[in-house]
């Protein structure tokens, strides 16, 4: 793709920004921009050349002329009156559209999961799976480890991209097997004014993937379930491909159909979310590798911050879990215990 590219826009320079910076070859010229100063410096430390630009304060005043495209951070927001204007005219791209757009025939198996909650959770999960089978796999993207920093992605067996709303706002074209939508509810509501912009950006994964799954538990997810190939929850299954939980009196299964059952007596992470989150990880991973039995779901380990066990003081149990940050998610804490909370 850089073969015809000769100056490309970066706006905003976190974590996302840098990785761009980093894919571009050399012979690129690179226009940096943050309204963060502190920011702008890092990238003028890392990228600072005879050809390469930086520019701070606000947006209005930043030329688009002779830029081939524009790579646009999550915290940057494309309905930017001043990036409204130019969308016609320049192209506009994130870290996982350029990722696609070099990777058009990758031969490795894409999963990609989306979500208002659990995304980074249900994304190591099947990361974990796939390893304990034996599948060389990574989990990129939203969880902490920008697409373009990992190299060699053809030689895996599957990629696992976890998808904010912000990522799939302005990614059109993708190459992904299976695509999950776990739950979706109000969030980020300081850049969409309105939720149903907010679904819209999340259900893009829908039209981007091959295999589509959805949480049928979710009534705000229903509008889509003539869309997809089946569904996971507690609720009665709508067609036999789907995904349940069937609680009785010998223990909690995972079933879909008459041909998998899967127990969940010994899993280890407690909450009734964590099985829903266990079973959404299994659905996709065998959306890919049918072939694959005897998961190791006892094996698996939370992810920091997430209803992580602390220590036990005087007979109570402290637990972080910062990585809530939505009411939803707090909720959802809550309910995982039976006794007494303290928070």
């Amino acid at each position: 793709m850089n073969g015809n590219i000769n100056h490309v826009l970066i706006l905003g320079c976190g974590q996302t920004g840098i990785s761009i910076g980093r894919y571009l070859k050399n012979n690129i010229k690179i226009s940096f921009y943050d309204e963060n100063k502190n920011a702008l410096d890092n990238a003028k430390k890392l990228f600072d050349n005879e050809k390469n630009l930086f520019f701070s304060g606000n947006l209005e005043e930043l030329s688009f002329e002779g830029v081939d495209y524009v790579a646009i951070s999550p915290g940057i927001d494309p309905s930017h009156p001043v990036l409204n204007k130019i969308r016609k005219k320049i192209k506009f791209h994130n870290d996982i559209s350029l990722f696609f757009d070099e990777n058009e025939l990758l031969e490795t198996k894409v999963i990609a999961v989306t979500g208002t909650n659990g995304k980074t959770t249900v994304c190591k999960m099947i990361e974990q799976l796939s390893q304990e089978s034996g599948l060389k796999a990574k989990a990129v993207g939203n969880i902490g480890l920008p697409i373009l920093d990992f190299k060699n992605v053809d030689t895996l067996d599957v990629l696992i991209i976890e998808l904010s709303s912000f990522q799939l706002e302005i990614l059109n074209k993708a190459k992904i097997d299976v695509g999950i939508i776990l739950n979706i509810s109000e969030d980020h509501m300081d850049r969409y004014n309105s939720f149903s912009k907010y679904l819209k950006a999340k259900s893009k994964l829908l039209d981007l993937s091959r295999t589509k799954i959805i949480n049928r538990d979710d009534e705000k997810l229903s509008s889509f379930n003539n869309k997809v190939n089946f569904s996971f929850g507690i609720s009665e299954p709508l067609k036999k491909e789907d995904y349940v939980i069937i609680n009785n009196d010998s223990g909690s299964y995972i079933k879909r159909g008459d041909g998998l059952s899967i127990e969940l007596n010994n899993f280890k992470l407690i909450g009734e979310h964590n099985k829903l989150n266990i079973m959404s990880a299994i659905a996709c991973l065998k959306s890919v590798f049918p072939e694959l039995s005897n998961l190791r779901i006892n094996n698996l380990k939370g992810i920091s911050h997430r209803l992580e066990w602390v220590k036990s003081i005087n007979g109570v149990d402290f637990y972080n879990d910062s990585k809530a940050t939505n009411l939803d998610a707090t909720i959802t804490a809550l309910k995982s215990f039976n006794k007494k909370i303290f928070f």
